[in-house]
């Protein structure tokens, strides 16, 4: 990845730095701030290498998959979503 590509996250941000060890300290400091994710260095730097088409451990998809579960779990969305509680109201769609 040169320093004019980006790395772009699903929210639209977008990553620019110089070298490698500047994007992941960009890409960890991003999704701590924006999205309450505290990655290691070692999965922000799989992140960073699977952006510039580098192929990603086994271990760090792992580590990212179960992350993205227990978020979605965490806050009823994906395949919890009709799990959650919703205090009686109806989910769904509308009675015509």
């Amino acid at each position: 990845m040169s320093a004019e590509e980006a790395l772009r996250c699903e929210c639209g941000y977008e990553v620019r730095a110089s070298d490698e060890a500047a994007r992941v300290d960009e890409v960890r400091r991003h999704a701590s701030e924006t999205h309450g994710i505290d990655l290691s260095p070692d999965v922000a730097l799989d992140v960073v290498r699977r952006g510039a088409g580098e192929s990603s451990t086994p271990e760090s998809l792992a580590a990212l998959n179960a992350r993205g579960d227990a978020l979605n779990r965490q806050y009823g969305l994906g395949e919890y979503a009709a799990k959650r509680d919703t205090g009686g109201a109806t989910v769904g769609k509308r009675k015509a």
